[in-house]
């Protein structure tokens, strides 16, 4: 317990009964700054170390690759299981591809072939219902 030396000390207390001391506190956050300094100057040490022997890596020099802008096409998706792996730019191509059908579909309008249902494009729809409901 932290108390002055002129107060008794209750043993029935469960708590202290003075503040922390502020030049204490300071002293840690000042200790904490430090370090944090001083850990941030060994690991830039240390990547800067690194980087030399990865070509030149870290720090300043271009870390983004280049991204392939060419489309891949359609891929055909194999059996359930197993999945095909993908890189960032054949899951854009994929997504690109996947849309361009929904859109396709969406916008399409005739006679299903299976069962003979006609279908309309949502652009269709939508005019018709406003049509309908007076709008």
């Amino acid at each position: 317990m932290h108390t002055k030396p002129s107060t008794p000390v209750d043993p029935n207390d469960k708590y202290e009964k003075s503040d922390i001391s502020l030049a204490g506190a300071s002293k840690m956050m000042a200790g904490l700054f430090a370090m944090g300094i001083f850990s941030y100057f060994v690991s830039y040490g240390y990547l800067k170390l690194l980087g030399s022997d990865a070509g030149g890596l870290y720090f300043g020099q271009a870390t983004t690759f280049p991204v392939r802008t060419q489309d891949y096409g359609t891929r055909k998706v194999p059996p359930a299981p197993y999945p095909l792996l993908q890189d960032s730019t054949t899951a854009m191509s994929d997504m690109r591809n996947y849309r361009r059908k929904e859109r396709q579909k969406l916008d399409a309008s005739g006679t299903d072939a299976v069962t003979g249902k006609r279908f309309i494009s949502v652009g269709e729809a939508i005019e018709l219902e406003s049509a309908k409901n007076g709008g």
